[in-house]
């Protein structure tokens, strides 16, 4: 695992972040469609949750961009938990889709040989279970449905 390229925002920091964002939209009278209620909903998810946002990946954004910015990270999760916390797919089929295309944490992308060598299958088997996640998925009402949100 790689360790984390830049700092993660602290909760008070995000806090004065938000309010501030709420504050700027009232105080400049923007066209933007977010509440308060809605900041303390980002707010609580990014607590509970672990949405983490960089620093640097804010420092430069707009409100609008940045409510599109949490907007987007929330759907990713949700997408990530419906995939990788339901039934869906077994616990080889997450294994490979994980390790394939870097998705747990401050991972990286493997090869197939380096996944077949982490658990002991051969590179075409892993190339197998690649393409059975990925049908699998496909053909889930779950994830199609959720998709199309």
């Amino acid at each position: 695992m790689s360790e984390k390229s830049s700092k993660t925002i602290k909760t008070s920091e995000l806090f004065n972040l938000l309010d501030n964002i709420y504050n700027s939209l009232i105080n400049n009278s923007e066209n933007i469609n977010i509440s308060k209620t809605k900041i303390w909903n980002y707010l609580y998810l990014f607590i509970n949750g672990g949405i983490e946002i960089s620093s640097p990946e804010i420092s430069s954004l707009s409100s609008e961009d940045f409510s599109i910015l949490i907007d987007e990270k929330i759907f990713y999760k949700g997408l990530h938990e419906l995939i990788f916390d339901s039934k869906i797919l077994n616990t080889s089929h997450k294994t490979v889709l994980k390790q394939r295309y870097g998705l747990d944490p401050y991972s990286k992308s493997k090869t197939y040989r380096e996944i077949a060598k982490d658990i002991g299958y051969s590179n075409s088997r892993i190339k197998v279970l690649e393409k059975t996640s990925i049908d699998k998925l496909r053909e889930s009402e779950k994830v199609m449905k959720y998709l199309k949100k």
